[in-house]
Protein backbone atom coordinates (compact mmCIF):
# COMPACT_ATOMS: atom_id res chain seq x y z
CA UNK A 1 0.00 0.00 0.00
CA UNK A 2 1.82 3.07 -0.94
CA UNK A 3 0.50 6.53 1.03
CA UNK A 4 1.96 9.82 1.07
CA UNK A 5 2.20 11.72 4.16
CA UNK A 6 3.52 15.45 4.45
CA UNK A 7 5.00 14.96 0.69
CA UNK A 8 6.64 11.55 1.53
CA UNK A 9 5.68 8.24 -0.15
CA UNK A 10 5.55 4.91 1.85
CA UNK A 11 4.77 1.58 0.69
CA UNK A 12 3.80 -0.73 3.60
CA UNK A 13 5.01 1.41 6.32
CA UNK A 14 8.72 2.09 5.10
CA UNK A 15 9.84 5.65 3.45
CA UNK A 16 10.31 4.50 -0.13
CA UNK A 17 11.94 8.07 -0.95
CA UNK A 18 10.15 7.77 -4.26
CA UNK A 19 7.18 9.51 -6.37
CA UNK A 20 3.82 8.91 -4.96
CA UNK A 21 3.09 6.42 -7.90
CA UNK A 22 6.18 4.67 -7.71
CA UNK A 23 4.12 1.09 -7.69
CA UNK A 24 2.98 2.06 -11.34
CA UNK A 25 6.75 2.11 -12.65
CA UNK A 26 7.64 -0.73 -10.59
CA UNK A 27 4.59 -2.70 -12.35
CA UNK A 28 5.05 -2.02 -15.74
CA UNK A 29 9.26 -2.58 -15.01
CA UNK A 30 7.72 -6.06 -13.90
CA UNK A 31 5.39 -6.44 -17.37
CA UNK A 32 8.26 -6.16 -19.54
CA UNK A 33 10.88 -7.57 -17.22
CA UNK A 34 9.03 -10.29 -14.86
CA UNK A 35 11.58 -13.06 -14.69
CA UNK A 36 14.58 -10.62 -14.78
CA UNK A 37 17.25 -10.47 -11.45
CA UNK A 38 16.87 -7.10 -9.25
CA UNK A 39 19.73 -5.67 -7.60
CA UNK A 40 19.26 -2.57 -5.76
CA UNK A 41 21.66 -0.19 -4.65
CA UNK A 42 20.95 2.28 -1.87
CA UNK A 43 18.45 0.16 0.68
CA UNK A 44 18.12 3.47 2.56
CA UNK A 45 14.31 3.24 4.74
CA UNK A 46 13.79 -0.14 2.39
CA UNK A 47 10.44 1.11 1.04
CA UNK A 48 11.62 0.54 -2.59
CA UNK A 49 13.45 -2.50 -1.43
CA UNK A 50 9.87 -3.82 -0.19
CA UNK A 51 7.82 -2.98 -3.15
CA UNK A 52 10.38 -4.87 -5.46
CA UNK A 53 10.15 -7.68 -3.62
CA UNK A 54 6.86 -7.80 -3.31
CA UNK A 55 6.57 -8.13 -7.35
CA UNK A 56 9.84 -9.98 -7.94
CA UNK A 57 10.40 -12.14 -4.44
CA UNK A 58 13.89 -12.17 -3.27
CA UNK A 59 16.34 -9.61 -4.44
CA UNK A 60 19.43 -8.50 -3.65
CA UNK A 61 20.02 -4.79 -2.12
CA UNK A 62 22.86 -3.09 -1.03
CA UNK A 63 23.83 -0.11 1.28
CA UNK A 64 26.70 0.60 3.54
CA UNK A 65 24.75 1.69 6.50
CA UNK A 66 23.71 -1.49 8.43
CA UNK A 67 21.10 -0.08 9.94
CA UNK A 68 19.03 -0.04 6.84
CA UNK A 69 18.66 -3.13 7.16
CA UNK A 70 16.14 -2.84 10.32
CA UNK A 71 13.69 -1.10 7.94
CA UNK A 72 13.08 -3.95 4.91
CA UNK A 73 10.87 -6.42 5.97
CA UNK A 74 12.43 -8.70 3.45
CA UNK A 75 16.24 -7.76 4.85
CA UNK A 76 17.35 -11.28 5.87
CA UNK A 77 16.78 -12.25 2.08
CA UNK A 78 17.34 -9.66 0.13
CA UNK A 79 19.67 -7.18 2.16
CA UNK A 80 23.72 -7.04 2.39
CA UNK A 81 26.26 -4.29 4.05
CA UNK A 82 29.20 -3.28 1.46
CA UNK A 83 31.27 -0.41 -0.05
CA UNK A 84 29.44 -0.20 -3.24
CA UNK A 85 32.91 2.19 -4.13
CA UNK A 86 35.18 -0.60 -3.76
CA UNK A 87 35.88 -2.17 -6.84
CA UNK A 88 36.61 -5.40 -4.88
CA UNK A 89 33.63 -5.94 -3.30
CA UNK A 90 32.02 -4.98 -6.42
CA UNK A 91 33.86 -7.93 -8.71
CA UNK A 92 33.06 -10.32 -5.76
CA UNK A 93 29.70 -9.40 -5.24
CA UNK A 94 28.55 -9.03 -9.25
CA UNK A 95 31.08 -11.01 -10.97
CA UNK A 96 28.21 -14.21 -11.31
CA UNK A 97 25.82 -11.52 -13.26
CA UNK A 98 27.79 -11.72 -16.20
CA UNK A 99 27.34 -15.84 -16.36
CA UNK A 100 23.51 -15.13 -15.88
CA UNK A 101 21.06 -15.69 -18.78
CA UNK A 102 18.07 -13.28 -17.27
CA UNK A 103 18.05 -9.83 -17.64
CA UNK A 104 19.32 -8.24 -14.52
CA UNK A 105 18.12 -4.31 -13.66
CA UNK A 106 19.98 -2.63 -11.37
CA UNK A 107 18.35 0.00 -9.16
CA UNK A 108 21.05 2.57 -8.73
CA UNK A 109 19.85 4.35 -5.84
CA UNK A 110 23.25 4.99 -3.38
CA UNK A 111 24.94 8.03 -1.94
CA UNK A 112 26.90 8.68 -5.52
CA UNK A 113 24.27 7.30 -7.75
CA UNK A 114 27.12 8.85 -10.79
CA UNK A 115 29.72 6.68 -9.27
CA UNK A 116 27.90 3.71 -8.67
CA UNK A 117 26.48 3.70 -12.22
CA UNK A 118 29.57 4.08 -13.63
CA UNK A 119 31.27 1.05 -11.10
CA UNK A 120 28.26 -1.65 -11.50
CA UNK A 121 27.91 -0.78 -15.84
CA UNK A 122 31.35 -3.14 -16.05
CA UNK A 123 29.83 -6.50 -14.01
CA UNK A 124 26.52 -5.69 -16.49
CA UNK A 125 25.95 -7.84 -19.83
CA UNK A 126 24.44 -6.70 -22.83
CA UNK A 127 21.10 -6.31 -22.45
CA UNK A 128 20.55 -5.48 -18.68
CA UNK A 129 19.20 -2.48 -17.45
CA UNK A 130 20.35 0.18 -15.62
CA UNK A 131 18.06 2.80 -13.97
CA UNK A 132 19.84 5.32 -12.07
CA UNK A 133 17.29 7.95 -9.52
CA UNK A 134 16.83 11.30 -8.85
CA UNK A 135 17.86 11.61 -12.36
CA UNK A 136 16.87 14.55 -15.40
CA UNK A 137 18.52 14.56 -18.62
CA UNK A 138 20.14 18.02 -17.31
CA UNK A 139 19.53 20.75 -15.14
CA UNK A 140 17.45 22.63 -18.08
CA UNK A 141 15.26 19.03 -18.54
CA UNK A 142 14.86 19.27 -14.80
CA UNK A 143 13.91 23.19 -14.26
CA UNK A 144 11.52 22.71 -17.22
CA UNK A 145 9.83 19.20 -16.64
CA UNK A 146 11.75 18.14 -12.97
CA UNK A 147 10.35 20.06 -10.63
CA UNK A 148 6.99 18.97 -11.73
CA UNK A 149 8.07 15.08 -10.94
CA UNK A 150 9.90 14.89 -8.05
CA UNK A 151 11.87 17.56 -5.82
CA UNK A 152 15.38 16.44 -5.94
CA UNK A 153 18.13 16.42 -9.36
CA UNK A 154 20.92 15.03 -8.40
CA UNK A 155 22.82 13.30 -11.77
CA UNK A 156 22.08 13.72 -15.22
CA UNK A 157 23.12 12.45 -18.39
CA UNK A 158 27.02 14.00 -18.34
CA UNK A 159 27.62 12.40 -15.33
CA UNK A 160 27.20 8.86 -16.69
CA UNK A 161 30.33 7.01 -18.67
CA UNK A 162 27.70 5.83 -21.36
CA UNK A 163 30.10 4.32 -23.54
CA UNK A 164 28.19 0.90 -24.21
CA UNK A 165 25.08 1.84 -23.04
CA UNK A 166 22.01 3.30 -24.87
CA UNK A 167 18.45 4.68 -23.19
CA UNK A 168 16.22 1.38 -22.62
CA UNK A 169 12.89 1.26 -24.74
CA UNK A 170 11.00 2.92 -21.65
CA UNK A 171 13.60 5.88 -20.86
CA UNK A 172 11.12 8.46 -21.24
CA UNK A 173 8.52 6.87 -18.97
CA UNK A 174 11.24 6.64 -16.73
CA UNK A 175 12.12 10.04 -16.67
CA UNK A 176 8.00 10.75 -15.15
CA UNK A 177 9.12 8.98 -12.24
CA UNK A 178 13.10 10.31 -11.72
CA UNK A 179 14.55 7.52 -13.12
CA UNK A 180 17.13 7.65 -15.89
CA UNK A 181 16.62 3.80 -17.63
CA UNK A 182 19.66 2.84 -19.67
CA UNK A 183 20.68 -0.64 -21.46
CA UNK A 184 24.12 -2.24 -22.08
CA UNK A 185 24.53 -3.08 -25.00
Amino acid sequence: MINNRGGSTYYNNSWTMQVLNITEFVEFIYTKYPEANIIELGTAYGGLTNLLCDFYGKIRSYDNNPTAIAYSKHAEDSFLIGDLHDDLFLKEQFKSNLEEEKVTIFFIDGGDKALEFNKVKKYAKPGDILMVHDYMINQEDFETRGKDVWNHFEVGEDDLDLEGITRAPFFDRGISYAWGAYQKQ
